[in-house]
C-alpha cells in the first residue's frame, strides 16, 4: 500500500499476517511492522509508484533480506516466484534521513521504478534513474565496528582521532565512536556508555583503563547482538528515547511494531498540524470571498425591501399630482404613516405622471432582481454557515491519532481527496454521564452527519450550542430508560465546550429527541432541521473535557 513518504508490504504466512513498513520520510525514515492496515494515501499515490510495486510483487515471496554492504543503512529484499528460487524482482531500501529512497530492481540491479529519482542537477555524486543500473549509496567514512581485533586496536583509533582534533575542541567520547565506526549513531554511543557505566560526555584522555575494558566489553557484546540478532528492545516513556542494548526502564516486548509506532507518531502529527494550518487557511479565505459575494447580492438588492420604498414614492408622488407644478424640480408631501413632511426629488423634464411611471418601473425591476438574487444570497448564508461550523471543528480537532477525522474535513472542503475518508469515520468523542449513558460528540462536520443522521435513535438525547457553530452531540438511552438531570446537566456542559462558545460562561444549549430532527435536501453535512426543541443552559468549563484539559 502507497502513502506519501512510505510503502507498507502485506506479508503472510500460514500463521499469521502483518505490514512490512519501509518508510522514507526526510525525518522519520525507517522499518517496522504493524498488524493492522494503514492509512492509504491518496487516490494520485496509489496510481504511481505503489501501481507499479503492486503489479510487479503481487504473486511474489519474499525470499530473503540482506545487507549489500556491512554496517550501512540499506537493505535488498528478494522476491521469487517459490522460495528456492532465483529472484524475480528486488526492492532496495535505503534509510538515509533526507536521501532514503526506495526503488523496485531486476536480478541485474536495472532500476525498474523508484520513490525518487536523482538526476545530475539533485546530486554530482550518485544518480537514481528509472532505467539505469543501481550502484551503493557512497560508504560513510570510519572503520568497519569489527575490524578491531582487540582492545588495544579498537582504543587507538577512538584515541587516534580524539588526539587529532583542535585543543580548544577536544572531541567527547561519543564524538569519536560516531567517527571512527561505520554503523554507529549517537544513541548507540550514549547506550554503550551507559551500560559501561561511563559518562557519555567523557573526554577519551580522561578515562582510567578498566573504564576502556568496561566499554570495550559492552562494545563487544552489541557486536554478538548484531550477529545473533538477539536485542534487548527498551524505551523510556519520559524522554522518549529507546535502546536495543536494555539500557532504558521499559521493556519492548516486540522491537519492529514499537519502531513504526515510534516514528509514525510524530509524523503522523507533523501532517496533521500542516494540514490542519493548510485548511485552516482555506476555509478562512472561502469564509472571505463569501462574505464579499452576499455584500455584493445584497447591493444589487436581494437583501431588503428596496423595491417596497421605491414603490412608495411613486404612490405618494401619484396621490400629490395635482400639487406638482410643471417643470418642479421637488415637492413636498406627506409621509402617509408618519404624517411628516417628506422631500421628494423630481425630474424637470418629466411630467409627475411620467416620472411616477418611471419609479413604478423601477419598483418592479428591483422586485425581479430580489427574486432573482435572494435564493443565490440564501444558499451564500447556508454556505457560509457550513464553512463557520467547519471553522469551529478544525480548531477542535485533537492532534495526531485523528488525522483521519482531519481528512474527512480535507474532503468536504473541496482540498483533496482521500481513500482514508471516503467511506467516513465513527471515532467520535466518547465520554460516560453520570448514570453510565454514553455520550457522542462528532469531530467534523462528516460525523455531526452520522451522529444526528443514522446513529441516534428516538428516545435517545440530541444537542447543539444554540445559535452558533459546534458539534453535534448524542447521548445514548436504553429502552426503558431516561436521563436524569445530571446526564443532563453533564451532556449540556460538553455541547457548550465544543461550540464556538466555548469562553463564555453559559450558553444556551438546544436539546430533542432525534426523531424531532430532518435533513433538508441539498443541506451540507452536519445541518439538520430541528422541529421541537427545548433549551437547556451548559456551563463549558464544567464539562468534563475542559476539566481534562481538552483544549482542542
Amino acid at each position: 500500500m502507497q502513502q506519501e513518504t512510505g510503502t507498507a508490504l502485506r506479508l503472510r504466512t500460514a500463521a499469521d499476517t502483518g505490514w512490512l513498513h519501509l518508510g522514507y520520510h526526510a525525518r522519520y525514515a525507517h522499518v517496522g511492522m504493524s498488524s493492522d492496515p494503514p492509512a492509504r494515501g491518496s487516490a494520485a499515490e496509489l496510481y504511481t509508484f505503489g501501481a507499479q510495486l503492486q503489479a510487479a510483487l503481487r504473486g511474489l515471496v519474499l525470499t530473503g533480506v540482506s545487507l549489500p554492504t556491512p554496517f550501512e543503512r540499506v537493505l535488498k529484499l528478494a522476491f521469487a516466484q517459490r522460495p528456492g528460487e532465483p529472484a524475480a524482482c528486488q526492492l532496495v531500501y535505503e534509510c538515509m534521513a533526507r536521501y532514503s529512497n526506495l526503488l523496485l530492481v531486476g536480478p541485474d540491479d536495472i532500476v525498474l521504478a523508484a520513490a525518487h529519482q536523482v538526476g545530475q542537477r539533485m546530486s554530482s555524486v550518485r544518480h537514481v534513474q528509472v532505467g539505469g543500473r543501481w550502484e551503493p549509496p557512497p560508504p560513510a567514512s570510519g572503520l568497519d565496528p569489527d575490524s578491531c581485533a582487540s582492545l588495544e586496536e579498537w582504543w587507538e583509533v577512538l584515541c587516534r582521532l580524539a588526539e587529532a582534533a583542535p585543543a580548544d575542541r577536544r572531541p567527547t567520547l561519543v564524538q569519536v565512536a560516531v567517527r571512527g565506526f561505520r554503523g554507529v549513531s549517537p544513541q548507540l554511543a550514549r547506550d554503550i556508555a551507559q551500560a559501561a557505566g561511563v559518562p557519555a560526555d567523557s573526554l577519551p584522555a580522561d578515562l582510567a583503563p578498566d573504564q576502556w575494558q568496561r566499554l570495550h566489553q559492552q562494545w563487544q557484546a552489541w557486536l554478538q547482538r548484531l550477529a545473533s540478532g538477539s536485542f534487548a528492545a527498551s524505551s523510556c516513556p519520559r524522554s522518549g528515547a529507546y535502546s536495543l542494548l536494555g539500557t532504558q526502564p521499559r521493556p519492548v516486548p516486540s522491537l519492529l511494531p514499537f519502531l513504526h509506532d515510534y516514528y509514525s507518531a510524530p509524523q503522523q502529527a507533523e501532517t496533521f498540524t500542516a494540514l490542519k494550518q493548510q485548511l485552516a487557511r482555506a476555509v478562512a479565505a472561502a469564509m472571505a470571498r463569501l462574505q464579499k459575494k452576499m455584500e455584493s447580492l445584497r447591493q444589487q438588492g436581494g437583501d431588503g425591501d428596496k423595491h417596497e420604498r421605491t414603490q412608495r414614492l411613486a404612490d405618494m408622488v401619484m396621490g400629490n399630482i395635482y400639487r406638482i407644478q410643471p417643470g418642479a424640480a421637488s415637492v413636498e408631501v406627506e409621509d402617509w404613516d408618519t404624517g411628516e413632511l417628506v422631500a421628494i426629488k423630481l425630474d424637470p423634464e418629466k411630467t409627475a405622471v411620467a416620472f411616477a411611471e418611471g419609479l413604478y418601473k423601477q419598483a418592479r425591476k428591483q422586485r425581479r432582481a430580489v427574486e432573482q438574487v435572494a435564493p443565490l444570497l440564501a444558499a451564500a448564508r447556508q454556505e457560509l454557515d457550513y464553512l463557520a461550523e467547519m471553522e469551529v471543528m478544525l480548531a477542535q480537532l485533537e492532534a495526531g491519532s485523528h488525522l483521519a477525522a482531519l481528512q474527512e474535513v480535507q474532503v468536504r472542503a473541496g482540498g483533496g481527496s482521500s481513500n482514508a475518508a471516503a467511506g467516513g469515520s465513527r471515532d467520535f468523542r466518547r465520554y460516560d454521564s453520570p448514570s453510565g449513558f454514553a455520550v457522542l460528540v462528532g469531530r467534523n462536520s462528516r460525523q455531526n452527519d452520522e451522529l444526528s443522521c443514522r446513529l441516534a435513535q428516538p428516545g435517545d438525547v440530541w444537542m447543539h450550542a444554540r445559535g452558533v457553530p459546534g458539534a453535534h452531540l448524542v447521548m445514548r438511552v436504553p429502552a426503558g430508560q431516561a436521563a436524569g438531570e445530571a446526564d443532563l446537566r453533564f451532556a449540556a456542559d460538553l455541547a457548550a465546550w465544543f461550540s464556538k462558545a466555548r469562553t463564555d460562561g453559559k450558553v444556551d444549549v438546544t436539546m430533542c429527541d432525534p426523531k424531532h430532527l430532518s435533513k433538508p435536501s441539498g443541506a451540507k453535512p452536519g445541518q439538520v432541521m430541528v422541529r421541537k426543541e427545548a433549551v437547556v443552559v451548559g456551563r463549558p468549563d464544567q464539562s468534563v473535557a475542559a476539566q481534562r484539559g481538552e483544549v482542542e
